[in-house]
């Protein structure tokens, strides 16, 4: 590991994420230039960086039900033990979307992560944040 991924923390995600089910060890990097972008590199492979936000930052009304079970895979007490992120898309003519249906959940204490897609229907699969120009 070099020194620039050793000042980052790598979080095991046990399951992969959806579509890359293979992967279970990322980091989350915070890059100067990249802000207000964290972005979640795959470490074994150099092929997948997913654009994150930071929930607390941006969408502070965001309060979604995560499931008991998956609070329980996370080794969290409560909601307050974790931090949520959203998975970012950039549409072709300009627009920004924020996949709020299934939010990336990290827990710093045990260096844990998992995508939680939730069933409820309360949230959308893209919201819109930034509108496409015409």
């Amino acid at each position: 590991m070099d020194g620039a991924l050793a000042e980052q923390t790598v979080f095991y995600f046990p399951q992969g994420l959806p579509g890359f089910e293979e992967l279970a060890r990322f980091f989350l990097c915070d890059r100067e230039g990249l802000q207000p972008l964290t972005l979640l590199i795959a470490l074994d492979t150099s092929d997948v960086a997913i654009p994150l936000l930071r929930c607390a930052d941006f969408l502070t009304d965001y309060s979604p039900p995560i499931p008991a079970t998956d609070l329980e895979a996370l080794e969290a007490r409560n909601m307050e033990e974790l931090e949520l992120f959203v998975v970012v898309t950039f549409e072709g003519n300009g627009g920004v979307a924020a996949n709020l249906m299934a939010p990336i959940c990290v827990n710093r204490t045990h260096r844990l992560g998992r995508q939680v897609v939730l069933s409820d229907g309360t949230y959308p699969l893209q919201y819109l944040l930034l509108p496409e120009h015409e």
